[in-house]
């Protein structure tokens, strides 16, 4: 392992913590970009499609969509004329949540306190602007919370969103909101007013 790996290591950090720095490999970073389109319902999209969610010019995306079939992380649907998540995609996946020896443990307390409440309780992980939910539990006639393993959620307009900036350090609520601004330069005032408000709440 080189010097700039342990490093980063020994800081924890993770390759989504880096966005702007001059370490990251922009064709990498895109090609994970892509990948992150495809979620819930929207499991089949076409290049342009890609291209307007990631903000790539369509002939970046049809290279990136390319190179990623070629690897398996893709597969070419030619009917529809669309991609959809490959096998090693789906095995890289299923790789990582089998890691997590804390899930079985993390399910049954989850469920402990869904039933107490009654009411919905999920357990959710950052993923740049993002939460990704590792595991749900509903009590017994629970409304809300239909979301599965792996859904992904916003974390600017969310609950879950919320209560994980409140949970930061000031300086990494910060950074979170700038980055999120200089990602979202376009963004409607009023999502960027939520973050302000949202920020200077908790950290003012």
């Amino acid at each position: 392992m080189g010097r700039r790996s342990e490093r980063l290591s020994k800081q924890g950090m993770r390759a989504s913590d880096l966005a702007g720095d001059g370490d990251v490999i922009q064709v990498v970073s895109r090609a994970f970009d892509v990948l992150r389109c495809f979620e819930g319902h929207e499991a089949r999209l076409g290049n342009l499609e890609i291209s307007n969610r990631c903000g790539l010019p369509r002939s970046t995306v049809s290279r990136l969509t390319h190179t990623l079939t070629r690897m398996g992380q893709l597969v070419y649907l030619p009917r529809d004329q669309k991609y959809r998540i490959g096998p090693s995609a789906v095995a890289m996946s299923t790789s990582m949540m089998r890691g997590l020896q804390l899930r079985n443990l993390i399910r049954l307390r989850l469920q402990d306190v869904a039933e107490q409440l009654p009411g919905t309780v999920g357990f959710v992980i950052p993923d740049r602007f993002h939460l990704v939910y590792l595991e749900f539990a509903r009590a017994a006639n629970a409304l809300g919370l239909h979301e599965s393993t792996g859904s992904r959620i916003a974390m600017a307009s969310t609950a879950a969103g919320h209560a994980y900036t409140a949970a930061l350090m000031t300086m990494s609520a910060t950074l979170c909101w700038r980055k999120w601004n200089a990602k979202f330069p376009t963004a409607p005032n009023d999502k960027k007013q939520k973050m302000t408000k949202l920020i200077s709440y908790f950290y003012s």
